[in-house]
């Protein structure tokens, strides 16, 4: 067990809490199996008090903890800086190596591996690794103010096989800090700006931080994380919910509600298996221009008017929710509460409400920090879950919230802001989840910009990146994506495009949600001309292998941003002994064949292998396996997918 050490400096003196003396500890009921829960407090004095909620996570010696401030006196507290939640030693095999050009580290040299965020680029999601000699340091930190954008909050410090996985939850602006101290490392983490004092009465939580050691190849070692983060973290399939995210299949929500009545029959009529249909932005404001797509009509100039455009939905939306309601299928919406235009009618109404940065334009940012602010919020939320049958409510937020922060800021208060907004964010949701049990909440920030431990534990990013925006965007950089953020979450979206009868595209996309939007527009007419045959197969494969996402994985080719290679995933049952895989040959690869070593497997058994387009079947022993699988795929630009199972 890591035991929860935090720092800070309060007034003019170092706090460290392993020279704190704690105050109660309070044994608590965790809501999922295999952990032990607890809360201790401290008191620095009679105007700060620092409780450490921490969750130890049996099965994978991992642990979990955030710290709560507050001031119960009657005046403020001293200044409050440097705030550290997390400030611990972590025991690492260390071998020195010189530090010069062209040197290549020994594996016993410590290593951080930092993951890129997503930044609407080819390598969104990619580890890059910096070694750590003695006495040295490594500083990161996100861009923004949102907590995936320039750097995502996950960490590796690994040494010869022997290492730590460590995620940071907090939804704002993060830092993290690896030292080299003698033979061991210093690891702190927390917001990256703070120097406040708290008022009489004030209560915020801070960031998080989860731990995991390991003793193993670093693959098994995210396997694990990505169980810890299925199981302990993650709503899916938890209270109700689905065990898994939705195929969706998109509308542009400037689309007439005549036109998407028409387009929910088609696709039900034709029967082509999908799930969900995903309205998104458009639908909103009081234009009464055409708005046929994204890139036209004036819909942007209405964020923050949420209510339904008469113009294109005389009803509301309303009988779009009936028609789905009477098909089968579920609902999601699009709606972007923090961001405002500051000319529609709530800023106007309530300016009080809002965040005003400087240089920031017509945007407004919603201070969910503020009660009413807050309330207000939670109340057009519910209303639209309640009023349409909302399955899935799409939250997106397209604004960097630290300038924002930074300015509503006083010199001594430098970090209450953020703190505020972001505790606000996680009682909203909390709200939601609370009063809707069977809600799934999409968390999208341009794209995947504000994935963390805290929003896994409450949403699923089911469109993790913008890149798939331009919708016939090329499916290699989708790979990449797949390949990279895999190693941590069981549970993302991405999206497919609008390209027709590309299995390869479509493979290239598979993950634990899917959209496509091959009518999201008007000008996109619905056609029985069109491969529907294909659309159909592509559904029906899709569903059947789908649960496969979120169990472990392993990317069997490494990781290239070439269009020269191939891209490899084998996703593996171990409970059930079986699994998929999929090869992608990219349309510059000169390689026809590739040994394959799939991971995982009983090595004393036997897997029967079924190609799934058509239905070929071979069996392999494991010891036949243990020599590699020769796989062949002899055009590029082309796909194959497999699935085993142990006979």
């Amino acid at each position: 067990m890591i035991r929860p050490e935090f720092s800070l400096i309060y007034g003019n003196r170092s706090v460290f809490s392993r020279d704190l003396t704690a105050g109660e500890t309070v044994d608590l009921t965790s809501k999922r199996p295999g952990e032990v829960l607890q809360l201790t407090r401290y008191a620095l004095d009679e105007t700060l008090e620092i409780e450490v909620t921490h969750r130890h996570i049996e099965t994978y010696g991992a642990d979990y903890w955030f710290l709560t401030l507050s001031n119960p006196s009657q005046r403020p507290s001293g200044i409050i800086k440097d705030l550290s939640d997390c400030d611990v030693r972590l025991e690492l095999p260390c071998q020195d190596e010189p530090s010069r050009p062209g040197y290549q580290p020994d594996a016993r040299t410590p290593r951080v591996f930092k993951t890129l965020g997503s930044n609407n680029c080819r390598d969104e999601f990619t580890a890059r690794a910096e070694a750590l000699n003695r006495e040295s340091c490594l500083l990161f930190h996100n861009e923004g103010g949102r907590s995936s954008q320039g750097l995502a909050p996950f960490f590796n410090v690994e040494s010869d096989d022997i290492g730590y996985l460590c995620a940071i939850g907090w939804s704002g602006q993060w830092q993290a800090r690896f030292c080299r101290e003698g033979d061991s490392l210093r690891l702190q983490s927390g917001l990256q700006y703070t120097h406040f004092r708290l008022l009489p009465g004030e209560r915020y939580r801070t960031s998080s931080i989860l731990i995991m050691p390991y003793f193993a190849p670093h693959l098994e070692a995210h396997n694990h994380f990505r169980r810890i983060i299925r199981d302990h973290f993650s709503l899916i399939g938890q209270s109700g919910r689905s065990d898994h995210g939705d195929l969706c299949v998109s509308g542009w929500g400037g689309m007439s509600t005549q036109k998407m009545l028409e387009r929910i029959d088609q696709l039900t009529q034709h029967d082509l298996g999908f799930e969900c249909y995903w309205v998104d932005a458009g639908w909103y404001g009081q234009s009464t221009g055409p708005c046929p797509n994204e890139f036209s009509g004036d819909w942007h100039r209405h964020t923050g008017d949420w209510r339904v455009n008469p113009t294109y939905h005389p009803d509301g939306l309303k009988d779009v929710a009936a028609r789905l309601k009477e098909k089968g299928m579920r609902f999601m919406l699009w709606i972007e509460p923090e961001r405002v235009i500051k000319t529609t009618p709530q800023p106007t109404a309530h300016p009080e409400w809002f965040f005003k940065g400087d240089g920031t334009g017509d945007n407004w940012l919603l201070n969910l920090g503020n009660e009413e602010a807050r309330a207000e919020t939670l109340r057009m939320v519910s209303e639209k879950i309640e009023t349409l049958g909302l399955s899935t409510y799409r939250q997106d937020f397209n604004i960097d919230p630290l300038p924002f922060w930074q300015a509503a800021d006083a010199p001594d208060r430098v970090g209450v802001s953020e703190m505020g907004h972001i505790n606000g964010l996680y009682a909203f949701w909390d709200a939601l989840l609370e009063k809707f049990p069977h809600l799934t909440i999409d968390n999208c920030a341009s794209g995947g910009r504000r994935i963390d431990i805290e929003t896994l534990s409450r949403s699923m990013p089911m469109w993790r990146s913008d890149y798939q925006c331009v919708f016939n965007c090329d499916p290699e950089t989708t790979q990449m994506h797949n390949t990279a953020f895999s190693q941590y979450l069981p549970y993302t979206g991405t999206g497919m495009g609008c390209v027709m009868g590309d299995t390869y595209r479509a493979r290239s996309c598979y993950a634990s949600s899917l959209v496509v939007g091959f009518w999201a527009y008007d000008e996109m007419p619905f056609s029985e001309d069109q491969p529907l045959d294909w659309v159909r197969r592509m559904t029906q494969e899709y569903k059947r292998v789908r649960p496969f996402f979120s169990e472990d994985f392993y990317a069997l080719v490494p990781q290239s941003l070439a269009d020269a290679g191939w891209a490899a995933w084998q996703y593996n049952r171990p409970d059930k002994g079986d699994g998929i895989l999929i090869a992608l040959r990219r349309w510059d690869s000169p390689f026809v064949t590739a040994d394959l070593f799939l991971q995982g497997l009983d090595m004393d058994g036997s897997y029967c292998f079924t190609d799934a387009d058509n239905g070929e079947q071979f069996i392999l022993t494991g010891a036949q396996l243990k020599e590699g699988l020769k796989f062949s795929i002899y055009e590029r630009r082309a796909s194959r997918l497999l699935e085993y199972r142990r006979l």
